[in-house]
């Protein structure tokens, strides 16, 4: 028997419904969801999933989101998948859980993204990414994950992402490597106390502004 405390996905299809006719937040906060699946689907609402329990994976590829995400303390046991996604106004997943990769390959966020304080079991890309204003990644744990068998590195890949604004990993642990390959970043770029277990990458990378490295630990810069 189906477990009353999770959502259907029926109950989700009709929450998104009828949050686009009353034009209020899709509201899925404090809630269990089996999973989260809106490829390719236009939210004409904020997505609010603070403090949801996710059983599965959450993908929006390809979708459009005319507002944000809001997902403070969320725990998804599974991926967080938004490819080629187009998110008009800010993402915040401050203090959210994660056991599965993160990833925005190709997305374009015109808000603020933020992932303070993420806890992470796999890889975190925004590899050619667009970001219109700041990428805040401050206080993260990104760390490798144990699958079947199987070991995904707690790599942190931001290769050829353009981001208009700061990029802030202040006081992150990344037990894998940064990879900043041909990046472009309009203002600034903050690394202090930020620990890398492997290497730190900047080849080809264009930073507008200050690059701060102070009391940065890495095995090896490779420029």
């Amino acid at each position: 028997m189906l477990n009353q405390n999770i959502l259907t996905s029926s109950a989700i299809e009709d929450e998104i419904r009828i949050a686009a006719i009353e034009e209020r937040d899709i509201d899925f906060s404090d809630k269990t969801l089996p999973g989260l699946i809106l490829e390719k689907k236009v939210l004409e609402q904020t997505l609010n999933l603070e403090g949801a329990t996710v059983l599965s994976g959450i993908s929006l590829e390809e979708a459009a989101l005319k507002k944000g995400i809001r997902a403070k303390g969320a725990k998804i046991n599974g991926s967080f998948y938004m490819g080629s996604a187009q998110i008009n106004g800010d993402i915040n997943l401050t203090g959210a859980s994660i056991k599965g990769g993160v990833n925005f390959i190709e997305a374009m966020v015109a808000g603020i993204l933020c992932l303070d304080n993420l806890q992470l079991e796999g890889f975190l890309s925004l590899a050619r990414a667009q970001f219109k204003k700041d990428v805040l990644l401050r206080n993260m744990n990104v760390l490798d994950s144990y699958q079947a068998g199987l070991i995904i590195k707690g790599d942190v890949y931001l290769r050829e992402a353009v981001i208009a604004g700061n990029l802030d990993l202040s006081g992150s642990k990344i037990e894998g490597t940064l990879d900043l390959v041909q990046i472009f970043i309009g203002e600034n770029v903050n690394l202090e106390n930020a620990k890398i277990g492997n290497f730190l990458i900047t080849k080809k990378a264009i930073i507008k502004g200050k690059f701060k490295l102070n009391n940065a630990t890495y095995k090896e810069i490779i420029e």
